[in-house]
């Protein structure tokens, strides 16, 4: 039977995605580095005195592999970090984020599940950009999609690297790390995303401190990629859960949603500049700046962040940047806003966060209304009406 699909655009808020809690997020990271904010006068609102600070450009990538027949195999989305040193710009490391090939494109909407793979057979690799963006709430700036054998010449500069495969460790060359990445016969996309992770996961402790002649790959994304190359890369593991309920896939495709929470803290944390904002409410800055000892049992910086940023994005607010730095948090939870108009509002937080004090920000972040910089007593919160439950909460 033919699947008839009228594709579309699909916004980003209110997703019906699956989410698993926060608890050991930041176990399975491998965030090479997050991204600071710097101070400028630069695009200061005319007639204004406030001091705005701003995210430095934060470019993305997509690397997808594509067989002989055009089936999908895998997909990487990356971000480079800039060194961040008073706004200088100096790209080199930064994280690859292996992203299931049969992630549901659609969001969650409607009763029709439209994995990656399935996109691509239907409409093309041209359709790669907006679905990922669309599925992440991230800009990619540049997309490359290529052959095993292209993805085989670019990694083959690292020789024979030990991949810990969900079978067993194994010595992999180029041609069989693309192998790896391009298979497409033998498992389901879902049970294939596991290997691809452990083939980044291979291919950056390679990298190490960065390659003095860094990879090359073929395509629009070649120059990033060469700047990822260049420093420390980390790599991410999504949380994915298949979707099997015949009420939302009927056709019992392989599809898998992402944790949208998880999602965007993730790369609110990498790439800010390139955060999407679809949701009605206002943009928000997190700041999870606990010191170790302040944190619950259990618990890390990101899984704080990750459980107040389920509770804006319930709420159908924006996160556009998230900072897990350590620090030494108050015990009232601090709601910085832009304008003053914004402050009654802000004070409606207390239902997601506990108490607060609301002040008008001395610094300003273009692009963003809301800083909120969480506080001890944020754990004794009640959770949020339609976040999801996590142990901060």
């Amino acid at each position: 039977m033919t699947v008839s699909r009228h594709r579309r655009r699909v916004s980003t808020s209110g997703a019906a995605l699956l989410s698993l809690g926060g608890l050991g997020l930041a176990a399975g990271l491998g965030v090479a580095g997050g991204v600071a904010i710097y101070h400028t006068t630069d695009g200061q609102v005319q007639g204004s005195d406030v001091p705005e600070d701003r995210f430095p450009a934060t470019p993305t990538g997509l690397l997808a592999v594509v067989d002989d027949a055009g089936r999908l195999g895998s997909v990487a989305v990356f971000a480079v970090r800039p060194d961040g040193d008073g706004g200088a710009y100096d790209p080199a490391g930064g994280s690859i984020v292996p992203v299931p090939a049969s992630a549901d494109a659609s969001g969650g909407f409607g009763d029709e599940r439209l994995p990656l793979d399935e996109s691509v057979a239907i409409d093309g690799s041209g359709v790669l950009d907006l679905d990922v963006t669309s599925l992440l709430g991230v800009s990619i700036d540049a997309v490359s999609v290529i052959t095993p054998g292209e993805l085989a010449a670019a990694l083959d500069p690292l020789g024979t690297v030990e991949v810990d495969l969900p079978g067993g460790a194994a010595q992999l060359d180029g041609e069989e790390l693309a192998a790896a990445l391009a298979a497409r016969d033998a498992v389901s996309a879902s049970e294939a995303y596991p290997t691809h992770v452990a083939v980044w996961r291979a291919v950056a402790a390679a990298i190490g401190e960065g390659l003095d002649e860094p990879l090359t790959v073929p395509g629009a994304a070649s120059g990033s990629f060469r700047w990822l190359t260049a420093g420390t890369v980390g790599v991410t593991r999504l949380r994915a859960e298949a979707i099997t309920d015949v009420r939302v896939n009927r056709r019992g495709a392989d599809a898998v949603a992402l944790d949208r929470a998880e999602v965007v803290t993730l790369f609110a944390h990498l790439a800010p500049s390139r955060m999407a904002a679809p949701n009605l409410g206002p943009n928000f800055l997190l700041r999870s700046r606990f010191a170790s000892a302040q944190l619950p049992t259990g618990m890390t910086r990101y899984d704080v962040a990750y459980d107040a940023t389920s509770r804006l994005l319930a709420s159908e607010h924006n996160v556009v940047f998230v900072d897990t730095t350590a620090g030494d948090a108050d015990e009232v939870t601090l709601v910085e806003v832009a304008d003053a108009a914004l402050a009654g509002e802000a004070h409606a937080l207390e239902a997601l966060f506990g108490p607060v004090e609301v002040r008008v920000a001395e610094r300003r972040v273009v692009g963003i209304d809301v800083a909120v910089t969480l506080g001890t007593e944020f754990f004794d919160a009640p959770p949020a009406t339609g976040a999801p439950e996590t142990s901060g909460g």
